[in-house]
Order: structure tokens, then sequence, then C-alpha cells
């Protein structure tokens, strides 16, 4: 009786057509308003910036600490002053070292710089690239050309100089900012083994061969710099670089940091989020595929009652024969089973292998929010939601036959 059914629903081409299609859109729609939303609710929560990095600035400056009067003498000050940051080094490593290691793991790297004495160009700017790990702080770009992890995470006061500081040409390089230039640079000399930068005795390692021959910078880690150094004031004090957009979870991360670590000498630069501006696009987007997937749900439950209304006569044959309107039911859902089961299984299949690589390039943010479990749970949902509301229409369909039968 069971086989004979299913075998009449099957040579209803049309009936049979229908069901397909609408299994099909169904399970197609089912993952698009998830992966939508999926999206949404990342933008909502994580939220995204326009840009890679995150600026940390000073509040104010410290006392100028060069002893050549002559910068100061012939440019003021006040100009001087804003050589030298309010932030120190220590409070950028504490501030960094206190960032939760999922976010180090984000960071690209870091950029700072601080204006110090040296023996060679009398007051000389350095600048520092790093990365942030659980263990310290690391070398990077041409950091790391010179430099191993195990010298910067130990400190070392050990230094490269640029080639071109190491020829008669070095007097005509120098170092400034737009408050200063200095004269130029002194030749090192072959035997030097020492420079002297910031107070301390700096061993020289040589030449900076890993880079430009005509390179005029001195290269230190700068995990070497004592705790108290002020840091660079002019233009950004800290940038910390992201591998990707930065979110808003990384930049409250940060903004927490710093406000934890050093409230009165900076703050975290304001960045325009970006999510509250898609905020009704995203929620439009999963209203009309509610819409979409509940029409999609009525019109499934409306080819079935067509199907039992095409097979009345044989569910009041069923009846007279002694067939429970218990085990006509059942024998309707197992056959509804058995089309749409496979079907649905085999839309979710064409969905992720087809759908969603090109829906990634629409919604970036749904990556990630699909995977098997993802995929049974809707499933399971869909049979269940679908095999009440189905049980519910047939057992009030089915009962009119049965009460027709009744009356024959």
């Amino acid at each position: 009786m069971f086989l004979k059914t299913i075998k009449a629903t099957f040579s209803n081409k049309i009936l049979l057509i229908f069901l397909i299609i609408s299994t099909i859109l169904t399970a197609a729609t089912s993952c698009f308003i998830y992966g939508v939303y999926q999206n949404y609710h990342t933008k909502i929560t994580q939220g995204e910036i326009q840009g890679k990095t995150v600026t940390i600035s000073a509040l104010g400056y410290s006392d100028y600490n060069t002893s050549h009067t002559e910068y100061i003498e012939a440019f003021g000050e006040e100009d001087m002053s804003n050589e030298y940051s309010s932030v120190l080094k220590s409070d950028v490593v504490s501030t960094l070292m206190s960032l939760p290691e999922n976010i180090m793991e984000d960071i690209d790297y870091v950029m700072c710089g601080a204006t110090m004495d040296d023996n060679v160009y009398g007051l000389n700017f350095y600048h520092f690239e790093f990365k942030v790990t659980p263990e310290g702080l690391i070398p990077y770009g041409d950091s790391a050309k010179l430099f191993s992890d195990e010298q910067y995470l130990s400190g070392e006061k050990i230094a490269y100089a640029g080639q071109i500081l190491f020829t008669d040409e070095a007097s005509e390089y120098s170092t400034g900012t737009i408050y200063w230039i200095n004269d130029g640079a002194r030749k090192i000399e072959s035997d030097e083994q020492f420079l002297e930068i910031n107070g301390q005795q700096y061993k020289l390692l040589g030449e900076a061969e890993a880079l430009d021959p005509e390179d005029m910078m001195i290269y230190i880690p700068f995990t070497s710099l004592d705790d108290d150094t002020p840091l660079r004031a002019m233009y950004n004090t800290v940038d910390i670089t992201f591998k990707s957009t930065v979110t808003y979870r990384q930049y409250n991360e940060i903004q927490n940091a710093v406000n934890n670590v050093m409230p009165e000498k900076a703050y975290l630069q304001d960045m325009d989020l970006t999510f509250s501006a898609d905020s009704f696009f995203y929620k439009t987007m999963v209203v009309i595929s509610g819409v979409v997937t509940l029409l999609f749900s009525v019109n499934l439950v409306l080819i079935y009652s067509y199907a039992v209304s095409q097979n009345k006569k044989k569910i009041i044959i069923y009846r007279l024969c002694g067939c429970t309107k218990h085990k006509v039911i059942k024998m309707f859902i197992a056959q509804i089973a058995l089309i749409n089961i496979p079907v649905f299984l085999l839309a979710q299949f064409l969905f992720n292998k087809l759908l969603y690589p090109i829906l990634l390039d629409y919604f970036p943010d749904m990556i990630n929010s699909f995977s098997s479990t993802v995929y049974l749970l809707m499933f399971a949902c869909y049979v269940l939601v679908s095999f009440v509301v189905l049980e519910i229409m047939l057992t009030i369909n089915i009962g009119k036959k049965l009460e027709f039968s009744e009356g024959i």
C-alpha cells in the first residue's frame, strides 16, 4: 500500500517537480538567511573600522633631555619639547603586553620612534618596528634583518649602522624633523667597537649590510631603551597595524589597555565604525529572506494538501480496508520524507559548493559561519518544523476524508 502510494505520487510529474523545486528553494533560502544574519551579527558585535592602523597619541610632552644646547638655541625650547612625549618606553611595553593573546596574534607590527643623543649625529631620530608576542617584543621589517628574536627579547644593547656612515660621505647626511636638522653625521671608524646612545654604551656589530647601501640610520632594539626613555611626540606616538581591517573588539581592547596603563599620558585616536551604516540593509535582507522562506514553507504545505486531495479515493479505500487514520498520516509523512530529505540535503550540498563561495565576495563576515554541525542543525530544524506542520495539516485534511468515507 505504501509503495503504491509513493509510485502514484512519483507518477504525477508536475507534483513531483513542484515538490523538488520548493524543497530546494527552502533549503537555499534557509542557508542564505543564516549566512546573512551571521555576517550582520559579526559586524554588530565586532564592528569594522576603515583601516588597519590604530594610533596611540601622547597627551603631553616631557622635559627635553638633550645635552646639545645648540639645537635649543636655534629652534627654541617649545619646539624642541615636541620631540619628547609624555609616553615612555615602559608605558608602551606594559600596554602591549597587557593585550589578550588573540589580539597580539592579530597585530602585524608596531611602529614608534624616539629622539636621542648619540656620538654620531649629536641628536638623532631612531625608528622602531617590532611585533608583539606573549613572550615579549621581537623585531620586524628592517630590524628583523639585523637582530634575532633572542637579542630583541633580552634587550641587548647592540647596534648596527648604515653603510654610508662608515665612509667619508657621512658628513653629507643629516637627520631631523620639521623643527630641527642637525649638521650631519661623523664617520664611524672601522675599529670602533661601541657607540654612545642615550647615555649608554652600545656594542657596534658592524654595518647594516642587509639594508640599502646608502642607508644612514642607526639601528638598535626598542627593548634596549631605558624604561624612562620618552617616545617621540611628533605626528603619532605609536602606530599599531593589524593584519586585516581593525574590528571594534580589537579597538576596544587597545583602548582599555591604554586607559589602564597610561590614562594620563596618552589616548587612542578615534576611528570611524562603518557597521551602523549597514544596519538597515542587513535587517532588510534578513526580513525579506525570512518572508521568502515562510512563503516556500506555506507553498510546501499547499502542495501536500493538493497531494492529499488527489489521493482522496485511495484514502477512503485504505480506511474501508481497516487502515486507521494514524497509519494513513504516517504513510503520507513517510512518503514526504522519502522525497524531501535527500532533496534538502542535496540542496545544502550545492549551496555550500556553488553559492557560498560567491556570497563571501559580498558578505565576507559570513566566512566560518557554516560547518557540518550547522548544516545538520538546520536540516534537523527543517525536518522537525515541516513534519509538525504537515502532521497538523494531514490530520485536518485526512480527517475530513475519513468522515466522508464513514458516511458512505
